[in-house]
């Protein structure tokens, strides 16, 4: 076996590991993947800080830049630490934000009904199909995140079990 092609077998297993663990463990994958976000912004907002903090001529703009490195490397602390209060957080934001655009919707359905536009009752379905998703994304926040992490799980093990096939069925090099 060439070089080239025990790089892509190599690869190809990695990837389909990567997705079986992914698939399996989600909660726990979230949690990886929120700390070292976590470790980026404390890095930056600690750079910033002490950068700030060593320079002795500050303006008011950068002690206003100060102030937002401060919350940076505070929100890095945070997420790291509590990674699952953002998971329990995000998706009911979500949830509750598509549900305010939904109702915004069906405020403008609504004074199109009120000014006489024959299509209101068209137009009113799409509004109301938003409110709806909306409410499931915030009543199933959890199985919502857990599907659609262990979707991107299947679909790297997809991926890398395709290129290891892709892999086996290249024809071997001749010997120089």
């Amino acid at each position: 076996m060439n070089r080239n092609k025990l790089s892509g077998v190599t690869a190809s297993l990695i990837l389909f590991l990567l997705g079986l663990f992914i698939a399996v463990r989600p909660h726990t994958t979230i949690a990886l993947v929120l700390r070292a976000v976590a470790c980026v912004l404390v890095f930056v907002g600690g750079l910033k800080l002490y950068t700030g903090l060593t320079n002795k001529e500050r303006t008011m703009k950068q002690n206003i830049q100060l102030g937002g490195a401060g919350l940076v490397a505070a929100a890095g602390l945070i997420l790291f630490f509590f990674p699952g209060l953002v998971t329990d957080l995000f998706p009911q934001m979500i949830g509750i934000l598509i549900m305010c655009l939904g109702v915004i919707s069906l405020l403008n359905v609504l004074d199109l009904k009120d000014k006489g536009d024959e299509r209101w009752k068209a137009k009113l379905s799409l509004p109301l199909i938003s409110i709806l998703c909306g409410a499931l994304i915030l009543i199933y926040s959890d199985f919502i995140i857990n599907t659609g992490i262990r979707l991107v799980g299947v679909f790297l093990m997809y991926q890398g079990g395709s290129q290891l096939f892709l892999e086996s069925g290249k024809p071997k090099d001749k010997a120089e």
